[in-house]
């Protein structure tokens, strides 16, 4: 089993020394005062949860990958181009709800080469349209050279058939993340806040699915269900899946195209070389 990874709030940095962890705040100067140099070993990535204009070259965490919360869309557009110096030798993402004008940051993003996390949710039929149109783009546009999460490390996994499934792409498998609330309590992530989970948080997600398995035809019946993993059943099991189907079909057919094109590639070079 991996070490788990907290993502914690910045006060909490000495009760979780020693451990993997994600560090959020809401702004970076906090951290001067939390963070030693050798606590800096251990921060998976810092993630900024206010993105405003600030001095961030002279913070002492300049050089820790970041991961920047977008909670407002057009107010936050133009605070991207803040962080762009910090890209320029260190990883940057941009992690942004399906919300209105999320296509917007995500175009943005990848213009600015910030790698994107899209929190989906339980996106809506317009939400869904949307989300095709920035997986074409990321599919299609020769420019993006950075991954827009989840379906980058998807459409691999679907290429490479490898066992992975939504909870881990989103950082929310209960084995290898927790989410510690700013009152200390412990959870999975953040869309679990609030919601009293049974002690046993490793045993979470099988015990959801089996019971939605009995519960939920939709589940049983799905071609995807390895790949989702009942992902998009929480909070509402009742949300209905058609257009999940639909993207992760999209994912599945350019995993198809790239497996056409890799065996003719290398049917050519066999040919060239004898």
């Amino acid at each position: 089993m991996l070490p788990l990874i907290y993502n914690i709030p910045a006060p909490m940095i000495e009760t979780y020394k020693g451990r993997n962890l994600i560090v959020r705040t809401d702004d970076l100067s906090e951290l001067n005062k939390s963070f030693t140099p050798e606590d800096l070993k251990n921060i998976v990535y810092i993630q900024l949860l206010t993105l405003k204009d600030t001095e961030l070259l002279k913070s002492q965490v300049y050089g820790t990958p970041l991961d920047l919360v977008v909670s407002d869309p057009v107010r936050d557009l133009p605070r991207l181009y803040t962080y762009t110096q910090w890209a320029k030798t260190y990883p940057v993402r941009i992690s942004v709800p399906v919300i209105p004008g999320f296509i917007k940051i995500v175009k943005l993003a990848a213009a600015l080469n910030f790698a994107v996390n899209l929190i989906p949710g339980q996106p809506g039929p317009q939400r869904i349209e949307e989300m095709m149109q920035v997986l074409n783009f990321y599919l299609r546009q020769s420019t993006v050279s950075q991954p827009v999460e989840f379906f980058h490390t998807m459409l691999f996994a679907i290429f490479n058939d490898e066992p992975l499934n939504m909870w881990t792409v989103c950082e929310e498998n209960p084995l290898q993340y927790r989410y510690i609330t700013d009152q200390g309590q412990e959870t999975i992530s953040a869309r679990f806040t609030g919601i009293k989970l049974p002690e046993d948080l490793n045993a979470f997600k099988d015990t959801f699915i089996k019971r939605l398995r009995d519960e939920a035809p939709e589940c049983n019946n799905c071609e995807f269900l390895a790949n989702c993993d009942a992902y998009f059943k929480w909070p509402n099991r009742e949300f209905r899946c058609d257009g999940v189907r639909m993207l992760f079909k999209m994912l599945q057919e350019t995993a198809a195209e790239l497996k056409r094109d890799y065996v003719a590639s290398a049917d050519a070079m066999e040919k060239r070389s004898l």
